[in-house]
């Protein structure tokens, strides 16, 4: 089950009761591609006729997959004529509405395959193909897939025999780092299908294809969509190297390993490709391209059509006039001349067309004009912005900002109100125009400018408004003159005399004349490609890899501007270098200082270099051999990257040796012939036991994969969680893993292979046996509270406990891991003989802190029972250890709050274990809790879900698109979604999963009226009476209340802090606090370590500086600040870590006196004089909340009133005065706000009537 709504994640399996023996199940892909962004959700209604009478499912939603397509599994048979209609709305009585296509997908004479794809496009049309790229639906209901099912503790353990859940896997997932950037790439399968390979959601570079591994061998190459170069085992051109089967890449040996294989090509034609089980950490382009476009602003106006004195149109308005005046008011052809003119823009026709009016000045739409002089500097109409281009999975970019994109149309200039950067000259062009309900500022051009290689079969289309013109090598290929709705254009470059390979210009000239709207939709083929800024020089001679790494410089006044007229200039790029391999380099090695790696490659000083010498790398043995990429991005734009390959010869592999680990970590070696008669490996059948490998050479300190196998299938290695696993990377040439077996035997050996395998160790001899004392064959962990900590197992025992002689079996104690290794348990658990199991439970919790499973992978505690047994007259003691299985849902642990730039809300939320989750829609939701409405909320969605990894996510919420009371704040809390939030095993979070307090950055939005008269309160007098120019005042009261309100209250002006809760700020450090500690003392006990208190203790003593403790033992910022702080000791954490209430309320009251408001405020006239200024700070002790912020009634927010009068005591008069508030907030010694925020105020004298001060104007 993965995380996604119930309905969703259930199958869809459509049987009728009347449906004859001949019915057949299918597995369907649908296709949505009625545009380009696919819908949300999709549902089905099928129909059946049997005996003339027609019925109708009920509308069932569909499964939607991670690629964006969406699948259903159905029983169909011919005989019934069924009939498939898609909607994508359900109504709330469950009808489905809003229909999008349908198909009877058995009435053709074709035979139908079991599995096949249905593609809804444009109209409506559905069409059908053999063949489908979807995982194949589990079939496990949610509630019966195992462990978890049965809780014990309640009506007794172990009613039902628990299983592992289990997810077959149909197909392969093929991923393809493609080494091109026009275009995506196609999968050939010897002996199987061919498939466009799809982009894959945040891996850049990458495509992918799900396909079924054909019978034999799994043999592949992939080929550009449009294009001459593919990918077998080495990157070629079919111009030069035909596809030849025995050069195809073979993918047997990833597939035996992975379900998921990465494929990377090399880049240059000639260079090899490598083959991964696992993401190996390189990103290439993004299926995005950025078009720099140059934009020209014109004056649209509002005045009127027509060119009459005064209109839009007058011609003492110049080039302006040309726009808002519907002159040209219809599509019209021949506008320009075929070429463009020698200054590189449209040159008009001549002669003109007749009909075509009030367009004079159409040689001078796409040059800038200055409209603006300061400073001796010139200003012009001409601005920077860019167009996305998205790579669509037919292989065709798409550019869209018209009335079907979210934007509405194509307004880039929208923000062009000023000319300079410091927003101090106002753009005399800028009009703010009603279009389609919404302003914008329209009356405008543009023009792109690009290059491309020209390769056979390349197209361009575009479909908007107003006058476009594209321009191929600088001739005129489509032509949509005039003002008009939208016209469709296109161009076959095959029809224009290109030569392959040779790399041409590339111009659109596109013009917004006049309101209602704007719209641009071009889709191609063609590889546009605008100035690349990194350039590297190749040095390199014999023996020697040598690079320097250079930057293009344009110098010019406009970045966008390509036209020729500036020139450029290079200078030495500081780069990001990343060394890529195999095996332990398959994620990526960061080369992130100057000087030499692995003996044999030194990044040049400035990092604007590099140097590889592969004959020391063999000599020094420092890497394994294979290929590997060094990859340099510019520092100031990782998006500027390059790349080169080079090679490791093979080397004699290292001697491989098993070896002990004693208590102190040393290594000894006992030979690569190994006989368990002598040294034995392991006793007992189901229990895990460590074997360790190492090189033997001194020089084989590298990294390096071995592979493991058995001659038994009874005997399996794993790795520490009790996963199978067939090979394991030797870190630094030293590794562990584990073997267990399933059932006794004898004579077992265990082998270890090189990779080239010349070297081998093996372990023969090893035997295996049932032990005399019952062992645990299953154990899972439970979670009854849902607060994220286990707190009862069910074991399944080999024999009932009952069974047992109890003089001489006795059980005497259990040690239990899970996360961490909890204390041995004596007592608390209990034997049911009815099914062989035992209970164990405790209060509370096993542990301190919530764990639920790991983080990237899926985790597996350990349980040990202690047995005592005894036979004849010796007593010993038997301990086995099985692995416990998770049966705990994800909670959260931690959410964390921070404000970006843009003023973004980014909540940063942190789970008991990674979460896996298909369902991008559903996992946006979660349960909130919105203090200052006292309101559970379910309908909070963020703008941008985002996914440091499983455990960790970032949920975004922009200002400018959500309402303030939908966004959550420090002092919310937020939960899990029961049957939504799902972890690696698909358990979903319990239903009383806790909320979890929302801690983090006080966001503090500063209001004030905009216009207070002074009078109309008779508190005024108090305020403008006080000394001091700025008076705090405590605002305590339920009801929310605006700046508006305060100062009719007050009768002032002032600053209010209506979002800062210093209160908060406190409670949220001592959090944060509590679980730095919690977390701290879990892990060191866990790795043997002392506890915070004996650290402290040492540091208080002058055992140990704080340095150095924090350098050794790695406190952690929480814990280091409080102590510097003074607000904890060493004699405070145990208790902090326990829950002691009072030790906890003590750190509280410390943390509260450290807890700071800092403000200066000044205040002028709207010319800039100095009226009064003065400072203040405002602890959570302050008499202004009675000496104590924490208590509830003595809680508030601050209004910082003004006094209104100047430093020489006297009222200010009647106007607009600037009012700058400076304010620094800290808790202890971390500062959490630092800022200083401008305010235009209003002030007039008594009850004035007859004239109104409006600052928004």
């Amino acid at each position: 089950m993965r995380c996604k709504n119930i309905v969703s994640s259930l199958i869809f399996v459509l049987l009728w009761a009347a449906i004859p023996s001949m019915a057949a199940d299918y597995n369907i892909t649908v296709k949505d591609e009625r545009s380009s962004s696919p819908a949300r959700r999709i549902y089905v209604v099928l129909e059946k006729t049997v005996d003339g009478v027609t019925t109708s499912s009920n509308c069932t939603q569909l499964t939607s997959n991670a690629d964006g397509t969406f699948s259903v599994k159905a029983t169909l048979t011919a005989e019934t004529e069924p009939k498939l209609t898609f909607y994508t709305g359900r109504t709330s009585s469950g009808k489905c509405n809003s229909a999008i296509g349908s198909i009877s997908p058995l009435a053709g004479a074709e035979p139908v395959e079991s599995d096949f794809t249905l593609t809804i496009g444009k109209n409506k049309v559905v069409t059908q193909a053999n063949g489908t790229n979807t995982t194949e639906p589990s079939t496990t209901t949610p509630g019966n897939d195992g462990p978890g099912t049965q809780t014990p503790g309640n009506d007794g353990p172990g009613t039902q025999t628990p299983n592992r859940p289990t997810q077959q896997t149909k197909y392969k997932v093929i991923r393809f780092f493609v080494p091109w950037t026009n275009t995506n790439a196609i999968l050939y399968v010897a002996g199987g299908k061919s498939d466009t390979m799809s982009t894959i959601k945040n891996y850049c570079g990458w495509f992918e294809s799900k396909v079924t591994p054909p019978e034999g061998s799994f043999q592949v190459y992939f080929k550009q969509t449009l294009g001459s170069e593919y990918v077998t085992d080495y990157h070629y051109t079919s111009k030069t190297q035909p596809i030849d089967q025995s050069t195809l890449l073979s993918l047997d040996a990833a597939a035996a390993e992975a379900d998921t294989i990465w494929v990377k090509a090399g880049k240059e034609i000639g260079t090899a490709t490598t083959v991964y089980t696992k993401y190996p950490g390189v990103l290439g382009d993004c299926p995005t391209k950025t078009l720099p476009v140059m934009m020209f602003d014109w004056l649209h106006g509002s005045k009127g059509d027509g060119d009459g004195a005064g209109k839009n149109g007058d011609p003492a308005n110049g080039v302006s006039a040309d726009f808002g005046s519907s002159g040209c008011a219809q599509h019209t052809k021949g506008m320009v001349q075929e070429y463009l003119g020698p200054n590189g823009v449209p040159v008009p026709a001549d002669p003109f067309p007749e009909n075509c009016k009030i367009t004079t000045h159409l040689a001078q739409w796409f040059l800038p004009e200055v409209i603006a002089t300061k400073d001796g500097i010139p200003y012009t109409n001409a601005t920077c912005r860019s167009i996305e281009l998205q790579l669509q999975n037919d292989g065709l970019w798409l550019g869209q900002k018209d009335d079907n994109s979210t934007e509405g149309g194509l307004f880039l200039i929208d923000d062009f109100e000023y000319l300079d950067a410091e927003k101090t000259i106002k753009n005399p062009y800028f009009d703010n125009l009603s279009g389609k309900g919404k302003r914008h500022n329209f009356g405008f051009t543009m023009k792109i400018q690009a290059t491309f290689e020209y390769i056979p079969g390349q197209y361009f289309e575009f479909n908007g408004d107003d006058d476009v013109w594209v321009f191929i090598n600088n001739r005129l290929v489509v032509d949509i003159g005039g003002q008009h709705t939208k016209v469709f254009g296109s161009v076959d470059l095959d029809t224009l005399g290109l030569q392959e390979g040779v790399n041409y210009p590339f111009h659109i000239f596109y013009a917004e004349r006049h309101t209602t709207q704007s719209n641009f939709m071009m889709r191609t083929s063609i590889d546009l490609k605008t100035e690349t800024s990194i350039l590297a020089k190749d040095l390199s001679e014999a023996g020697l890899i040598n690079y320097e790494i250079y930057q293009r410089v344009s110098k010019q006044a406009l970045s966008c501007d390509f036209s020729g007229a500036t020139t450029t200039d290079t200078v030495a790029a500081p780069s990001n270098f990343t060394l890529i391999g195999s095996g332990a380099y398959a994620e990526g090695v960061a080369l992130d200082s100057v000087g030499t790696w692995f003996g044999g490659i030194t990044i040049k000083p400035g990092y604007s270099g590099f140097t590889i010498n592969t004959t020391t790398i063999q000599q020094m043995r420092t890497l394994p051999p294979g290929s590997y990429v060094l990859r340099f991005s510019l520092q100031s734009d990782e998006t500027q990257y390059d790349e080169i390959t080079f090679t490791i010869d093979n080397y004699g592999s290292p001697t491989i040796n098993y070896a002990r680990v004693d208590a102190q970590g040393k290594w000894t070696l006992i030979g690569n012939d190994v006989d368990g008669n002598i040294d034995t490996l392991g006793k007992w059948v189901n229990t895990r036991y460590e074997v360790n490998v190492s090189f033997v050479e001194e020089w084989a300190t590298f990294d390096d994969i071995v592979y493991i196998t058995t001659n038994n299938i009874a005997v399996i290695p794993c790795d520490e969680n009790g996963n199978k696993i067939t090979a394991i990377t030797l870190k630094n040439g030293k590794a562990t893993f584990y073997v267990k077996s399933s059932a006794a035997v004898q004579g077992v050996k265990l082998i270890v292979t090189s990779g080239d395998e010349t070297q081998q160790a093996v372990w023969k001899n090893i035997s295996f046996m049932e032990p005399p004392v019952p062992q645990i064959t299953f154990a899972c962990i439970f979670d009854r509270n849902g607060d994220g900590r286990g707190d009862s197992v069910y074991a399944k025992l080999s024999k009932p406990y009952g069974t047992l002689n109890a003089s001489m079996v006795r059980m005497d104690s259990i040690h239990l891991e899970f996360g961490e290794t909890f204390p041995t348990i004596i007592n608390g658990f209990v034997p049911n003989d009815f099914d062989s199991s035992l209970a164990i439970t405790t209060d509370g919790g096993f542990g301190n802190v919530p764990f639920t499973g790991g983080a990237d992978n899926v985790y597996s505690g350990k349980i040990t029972p202690f047995w005592m047994y005894s036979e004849g007259m010796s007593q010993s003691t038997i301990s086995l250890t099985s692995d416990v299985t998770d049966s705990i849902g994800p909670v959260i642990t931690s959410a964390d709050i921070a404000y970006s730039n843009d003023g973004s809300t980014v909540l940063t939320v942190s789970f008991s274990e990674g979460l896996d989750c298909e369902n991008e829609t559903d996992a946006n939701y979660f349960i909130y809790y919105f203090k200052q409405t006292a309101t559970v909320r379910t309908d909070i969605v963020p703008d941008i879900l985002a996914k440091e990894n499983k455990a960790r996510w970032k949920l975004i919420f922009r200002s400018t698109t959500n309402d303030k009371a939908n966004i959550p704040v420090m002092g919310d809390s937020i939960k899990l979604v029961p049957g939504v939030h799902m972890d690696l095993l698909h358990r979903s979070t319990p239903d009383n999963n806790p909320f979890v307090r929302i801690s983090g950055e006080q966001n503090v939005v500063v209001t004030s009226p905009p216009v207070v008269t002074i009078g109309e309160s008779d508190s005024s007098r108090t305020i403008i009476n006080n000394p001091s120019p700025t008076i705090p005042k405590l605002v305590q009261t339920d009801e929310p209340v605006t700046a508006k309100d305060l100062a009719k209250t007050y009768g002032a002006q002032g600053h209010y802090l209506g979002d800062l809760s210093l209160s908060s700020l406190v409670k949220d450090e001592v959090t944060a606090l509590e679980s730095a500690i919690k977390n701290f003392n879990a892990a060191s006990v866990e790795k043997g370590g002392p506890h915070l208190e004996e650290i402290l203790t040492q540091v208080q003593t002058g055992a140990l500086t704080l340095d150095q403790a924090n350098k050794q033992y790695r406190l952690g910022d929480e814990i280091v600040n409080a102590y510097l702080s003074g607000a904890i000791t060493a004699n405070d954490v145990t208790g902090i870590a326990n829950g002691n209430a009072s030790v906890i309320e003590k750190v509280t009251r410390e943390i509260a006196k450290q807890t700071k408001l800092e403000y200066k405020t000044q205040y002028f006239t709207s010319l800039g004089v100095f009226v009064n200024n003065t400072s203040g700070v405002l602890s959570c002790v302050d008499t202004l909340y009675n000496g104590s912020c924490l208590d509830e009634d003595k809680d508030g927010k601050i209004f910082l009133a003004w006094n209104m009068k100047s430093k020489n005591g006297r009222l200010v008069g009647t106007g607009v005065y600037i009012a700058r508030l400076s304010y620094k907030i800290t808790v202890g010694r971390i500062t959490k706000v630092d800022r200083t925020q401008d305010f235009l105020w209003g002030v007039r004298h008594g009850r004035t009537k007859g004239f109104t001060i409006n600052l928004n104007e």
